[in-house]
């Protein structure tokens, strides 16, 4: 998956502060999602303004703050000073705005915004109202845990499959749908039928070499990704992800028990992003490396 620059997205989440200091921000997006980390490492103070008309903003702060305050939609919001694990949920429509001083330390925000309508239909249920309000500084131990994991994949220098990222996504809108509502979503159940199956694995053995979408398998079957998200692993006995690994792990050992390829190539044809991904994923599934694989072959 390519970032993408930053006044493209959602997000709308703009950062006043003086020329001498560094602000790092990196940025992607998807099918209805828009993410982006911002390291605040080298800033001392900032001004900012947010909101945005047609998404929802979620953010993890990894943040203390010496001074500062803001608003939501025109009203005074927490001025807590420690805000580290602290997550912040406003609905779209609401504009926030302050400004902020900081502590001298590793200061950082992961902010994820999202089209409701759209992910509406990808949980196949509306969301409730309880997420029409705004909830300041408050702290999940899911919803950190995914956001970290979309903080680790926006640090990556190499590319990352796209289709990792877009369930991390889901995952983090349904976790906060939950919070804010006390409530379990309940979901169809049931796997994929046999046509849809076979229809689907041919597909993903035909690309094996290509950066699959979620999006892009839902569509063959006419489900969310969420719905077939679910179908699929009902059917194959694991997620997306894992499976289109085990198949292109399967496919490299062929090629390193069969050619001299280069395991830097193997790993650019079969789309890991990087060698060190490839290692990681072929160690994870093999139980060796792929130089240990081809030397014991």
């Amino acid at each position: 998956m390519a970032g993408v620059e930053r006044d493209k997205l959602a997000l709308v989440f703009d950062v006043k502060k003086s020329s001498s200091e560094v602000e790092h921000s990196r940025a992607s997006s998807w099918t209805g999602f828009s993410a982006e980390l911002v390291d605040l490492s080298g800033v001392r103070s900032y001004e900012f303004r947010g909101g945005n008309p047609n998404h929802h903003y979620l953010a993890y702060h990894d943040l203390v703050r010496a001074d500062g305050e803001w608003q939501v939609g025109g009203e005074p919001a927490s001025n807590r000073k420690d805000i580290r694990e602290a997550i912040t949920y406003i609905p779209k429509q609401l504009d926030f705005k302050g400004w902020v001083t900081l502590e001298k330390r590793k200061n950082s925000i992961v902010a994820l915004t999202f089209d409701p309508h759209l992910i509406s239909n990808e949980l196949e249920s509306l969301f409730p109202v309880q997420m029409l309000s705004p909830h300041v500084y408050f702290k999940n131990q899911n919803i950190k845990s995914t956001m970290l994991k979309i903080e680790s994949l926006l640090k990556q220098a190499s590319s990352y499959p796209s289709m990792y990222m877009e369930t991390l996504g889901l995952s983090a809108v349904l976790e906060l749908a939950m919070v804010l509502t006390n409530e379990v979503f309940t979901q169809k159940r049931g796997g994929l039928s046999r046509s849809q199956e076979l229809i689907v694995a041919e597909f993903i053995k035909a690309n094996l070499t290509k950066d699959m979408t979620l999006d892009e398998l839902a569509s063959l079957v006419q489900m969310s990704r969420f719905h077939f998200s679910r179908s699929f692993k009902e059917t194959f006995g694991v997620s997306p992800i894992r499976y289109i690994n085990r198949e292109r792990v399967a496919f490299a050992k062929s090629v390193l028990l069969t050619s001299r390829i280069p395991i830097a190539e193997v790993s650019e044809t079969l789309g890991f992003g990087s060698v060190q991904n490839f290692i990681k994923t072929f160690r994870e599934i093999a139980g060796v490396t792929p130089l240990e694989f081809r030397r014991g072959s």
